[in-house]
Parts: C-alpha cells; structure tokens; sequence
C-alpha cells in the first residue's frame, strides 16, 4: 500500500468514526425534538393552535437562515472540520435556556435555532464524507450510522415518554442533558484529518448581493444541471405531501385521539424506529443498485401509506402504529436519499452546492405548507387532509419512474 493510499485509509476511518459517534450521541437530542417537542408545546406548555402552526413553520423555514449560514461559512477559508464543530457548538447552547422557560414563544425560538444551526452544517458534513470516504462505503456508513441511532431514539423514546408522564415537566432538565450529550461529539471530530483548505480571497459584498447571491448561485445550479432541477421538483412535491400534516399531526395525537407521552413515544419513536431500522440498510443496497430517482420513487409510495392508515386511526386507534411504521419505512428511504444526493448529483464537483439547495428547498416548502395544512384542517377536516396528502405524496413517485436515472461517478 502506498503513503497516499495509507493516508486515504486513516482519513476514512477516522472520517466514519467522527460520523458514527456524533450520530449516536445525537440521537438523546434528536429524540427530543422529533418526538416529544410538539407534545410538550401542546400538553404541558398550552401552546394555541397559531403557536402550534408557528413551531411546525419555523422547522423548516429556518432552513433558510441556514442556507445563508452554510453558504458564506463555504466561502471563508475554514476547513470542513472547524465548520462542523462550530456549527454543531453553536446550535445546542440555546437548548441550555429551555429550563427557564415558562411559555411557548421562547421555547420555539430556542429549538429553531437548533435547527437552523444544526441544518447550515450538514452541507459541510456532506462534503467531508465525499471527500473522505468511497461512495458505496459512503452509502452503507450513512444508512447503519441511520439504523443504529433510530434504534437508540426507540429505546429512549419510550423510557423519556414514560418518564415525563410520571414527572413534573422533566423535559426542563432533558433538553440540557441531551445537549451536553450531543457536544461530546466534538471530541470525535475534532480527530478527522482534512487537507486544509484553499485561501481565497473574500471581501464582504453589498448588502443587497449579500442577499441575493445564494439564490442567483442556486438558479444558476438548477439551470445548469436540469436533472437535478427535475429531481427537486419531484423532491419539493411530495415533502409537501408529508409537510401539509405536520403542524396538524400533534394536535391530531393529543386533542382527537387522547394519546399520553407514552403512547406517542410507543407509536412515533418505537413504531417508526422500528421501520426506520429494519429497511435502512435496504435503501442503501436499493439505491446502489437501481439509482436515485426509482429509490425515491418507492420512498413517495412508502410515505402515502401515512395518511392513509391515519384515517383509519379516526375508527380506530390500533392503525396509528401501522402509520408510524411507514412513515419510519419511507424516512429511512428519504433520510439517505435526501443527504446523499448532493453527492450523487455532483460527480466530481463540490457537493455543498448541491445541499445547499436541498437545504433551502425545505425552507420554501415550510414557509408556505404547514399554515396551509392548518388552514386545510380547519376548513376540511383531518380525513380529507390525509387523503390530499396522500395522493401529494404519491403521484411524484410516477413521474420519477419515466426518469433515465443519472449517470454516477465510481470512486
């Protein structure tokens, strides 16, 4: 083996230990926030159905802010690496304040800011993993890193649900502890080798370039590479699908079907992780075998069983762990697909452009679809919302199937 094939190998495996242990010890965190945030603001903390609404926006809205963040942090002469540990410091000091809190307004703001941190660095986590790692040994860390962590979240899940039904307002002292969890994983990436990186020069735009440059960078992108702007399209469709119920699916678990933390942890952590975990390596072996675009096309058909067995949950509540273990199906789907397909998309260009639009396509959808599906379940009623989704959710999978998959460079 030669030095440079030696140095590779280090860089590998020092790369997939970093990703590894973050996402395990993220996993606490991560709970938290997907899981039982949107009860907490619901049950303990009286939230209204605006505020609700609010919180299910700003998720993915924030995405936006991220998109700035991680696209000046790109053009800074900072390595990979530093992006990663600042990035990651930076989104969990909020969480810290959480047990102060004694309304819902500042507890949405501190897990939006969470999010918006968390989500600028993923670009550079996508970039480093491309640089570091062979794409099918990329595929395969990604989706075990996946299922071993959903596994974890499932564990926790129940153990956290039980115990805020038995406590008084636990989460108080939850939210710090799973913050100060997730931080150990600096100590992991901060022993990632990385070339550093190339000095550029960066003088500060005008403010209306400062603007508009990310989104000129990213029409030029999509102009430039149609089968890319065909996959968002697709992409942008059916996350709209699944997006028109977020905001109501808290609500829908608490005021119509009387759920505790504990059943909502037995049916989203555990029913969904379950999902999660045991097709998470199968998406990967699909997507090396038949490509990105019949992958995502069978994750869009996967996600339409959601709604439909939430209908059924209006008869009966036992189709309610069928739902979530789809949605878990289609989320293992989705979660490769999503974060992989920058690098796929770009051969050998820098992947972060590619993110950065996945990243900032999320944000259009949140600003726009979550208060539409409030107002929808308002006006329509849950049944007929989850059959609209359903059939959003759906129908861009055919679209995809006509589509000649994209060429992918070997590694």
């Amino acid at each position: 083996m030669t030095e440079c094939q030696e140095i590779q190998k280090n860089r590998s495996k020092s790369t997939s230990w970093a990703f590894f242990a973050t996402s395990l010890l993220n996993e606490p965190l991560e709970v938290l926030f997907s899981t039982l945030a949107a009860a907490i603001l619901c049950r303990d903390l009286k939230a209204t159905l605006f505020q609700m609404a609010l919180f299910s926006t700003l998720k993915p809205l924030v995405s936006l802010l991220s998109y700035y963040w991680s696209f000046w942090l790109q053009r800074h002469p900072h390595s990979l690496v530093k992006n990663i540990i600042f990035t990651g410091v930076l989104a969990r000091l909020p969480l810290f304040f959480i047990p102060f809190v004694t309304s819902p307004t500042p507890m949405i703001a501190c897990l939006a800011c969470y999010m918006m941190l968390n989500r600028g660095g993923m670009p550079a986590w996508m970039e480093l993993l491309k640089q570091n790692i062979p794409s099918q040994k990329r595929n395969s860390l990604f989706s075990w890193s996946s299922t071993l962590g959903y596994l974890e979240g499932a564990i926790i899940g129940v153990a956290l649900g039980f115990a805020l039904d038995n406590g008084t307002q636990l989460w108080r002292i939850f939210f710090p502890v799973g913050a100060a969890i997730s931080m150990m994983g600096v100590f992991f990436q901060a022993k990632i080798p990385q070339k550093e990186p190339v000095k550029i020069a960066f003088t500060l735009p005008q403010p209306k370039e400062l603007i508009l440059a990310p989104w000129k960078e990213s029409l030029a992108l999509l102009k430039e590479r149609p089968d890319f702007a065909f996959f968002q399209w697709c992409f942008m469709a059916a996350g709209a699908g699944i997006m028109l119920i977020v905001p109501v699916a808290p609500i829908f678990f608490v005021k119509v079907l009387n759920l505790s933390y504990t059943d909502i942890a037995v049916a989203i952590a555990l029913a969904k992780g379950l999902g999660f975990v045991a097709t998470s390596p199968l998406w990967s072996l699909w997507l090396n075998r038949v490509g990105i675009y019949k992958t995502c096309a069978l994750v869009f058909a996967v996600f339409s069983l959601y709604p439909d067995f939430l209908i059924f949950a209006t008869i009966h509540p036992a189709p309610l762990l069928l739902a979530c273990f789809f949605y878990g199906v289609g989320q293992a789907g989705s979660h490769l697909t999503w974060h992989l397909s920058g690098a796929i998309f770009a051969h050998n260009q820098d992947s972060r452009r590619f993110s950065e639009v996945n990243v900032v396509a999320v944000g259009l959808r949140g600003a726009v679809v979550p208060s539409l599906g409030i107002v929808l379940f308002s006006l329509i009623g849950p049944v007929w919302l989850f059959a609209v989704s359903s059939l959003l959710c759906f129908v861009p999978g055919l679209f995809l199937l006509k589509k000649v998959q994209p060429a992918i460079a070997v590694e």
